[in-house]
């Protein structure tokens, strides 16, 4: 997965959200969540997630992905989408 617009002075996460995770709303990306990985920023706040588990991950049963940057007091919501499936 690629990202950009992320600052590179910060940590980022991601996780996967079950089938019934919206992607939007004050709900978005909420209820069981399975981490999947850490994202490397470069400078110019282009991102890659940087995980194993997703090359052999089968998305049955998950609805959601986010990125969260990582802060002191946990978790803090930067987008949240829909998985697409093929």
């Amino acid at each position: 997965a690629l990202a950009t617009g992320l600052d590179p002075k910060q940590s980022y996460v991601s996780l996967f959200y079950d089938d019934s995770s919206v992607a939007s709303g004050p709900n978005a990306c909420t209820g069981d969540a399975l981490f999947i990985g850490e994202w490397v920023v470069d400078d110019s706040g282009r991102g890659r997630l940087d995980s194993a588990q997703t090359t052999s991950l089968r998305l049955d049963g998950f609805g959601t992905m986010s990125i969260r940057r990582v802060t002191k007091t946990g978790l803090e919501l930067q987008a949240c989408g829909r998985i697409a499936r093929r």
